[in-house]
C-alpha cells in the first residue's frame, strides 16, 4: 500500500489502512483483512483484502478504498440531532409508526459509493431507525449541516420468492 498509495487516494496507508483480520487457509494461502480509518473515525464501506500465495507472494487485491478529502471529524450535529433528522426522514416515507433512534456511529460517508458513481466525502451519522418489526432503515445525517445524505433499508420487502433450478428449464 506504501508504494501504491498514489492509486488509492491515500496520503499515509499506515494510518488510513487498519488490520482487522489475519488467516490461512487450509492451501497455505494467507488472507489479510484491512479496514479504512480517517483521522480514527471510520470510513463507510473501506474495506480492503489482501490474498497471498504459499510463498507469500502478493497475488491479488480487493475491496474498496474511499480516496481522501479533508474533513473536520469533530461533529458539530450532536448524535441526537442527527437522530431526530432521521426519524423525520423514516417517517416522511411513512413507515415510521413505532419507530426509535436504535444506535448511531460516525463515519466518513461518501456519497454515490453504492451507486457506484462520484461522489464527495462527508462526516455523517448512520442512524439506525427500528419498530423492531418491520422498519429498520439506517439513514446517513452529516454531522455538520444535519441534511440527510442516503438511506438503505435493512429490511428486505420481498416476501414472496421462488427458486428455480436448471432441472426446469426447457431443453435449448
Amino acid at each position: 500500500f506504501r508504494q501504491n498509495a498514489a492509486i488509492y487516494g491515500l496520503s499515509n496507508p499506515d494510518a488510513a489502512l487498519e488490520a482487522v483480520d489475519a488467516r490461512a487457509d487450509s492451501h497455505g494461502w494467507t488472507h489479510l483483512t484491512y479496514k479504512q480509518v480517517y483521522r480514527g473515525v471510520p470510513v463507510f464501506g473501506g474495506e480492503v483484502k489482501t490474498h497471498f500465495d504459499p510463498s507469500g507472494q502478493l497475488v491479488s487485491v480487493s475491496g474498496t478504498v474511499v480516496p481522501e478529502a479533508s474533513i473536520n471529524t469533530t461533529p458539530s450535529v450532536s448524535r441526537n440531532a442527527a437522530g431526530g433528522a432521521a426519524l423525520a426522514q423514516v417517517a416522511a416515507g411513512g413507515s415510521a409508526a413505532g419507530a426509535t433512534v436504535r444506535n448511531a456511529s460516525l463515519y466518513v460517508f461518501r456519497t454515490g459509493l453504492a451507486q457506484g458513481v462520484e461522489g464527495e466525502n462527508h462526516l455523517a451519522w448512520e442512524v439506525e431507525v427500528s419498530n423492531g418489526r418491520d422498519v429498520r432503515e439506517f439513514v446517513y445525517v452529516d454531522a455538520h449541516s444535519a441534511k440527510v445524505l442516503d438511506q438503505i433499508t435493512g429490511i428486505h420487502e420481498g416476501l414472496s420468492r421462488r427458486a428455480y433450478g436448471g432441472a426446469f428449464l426447457p431443453n435449448v
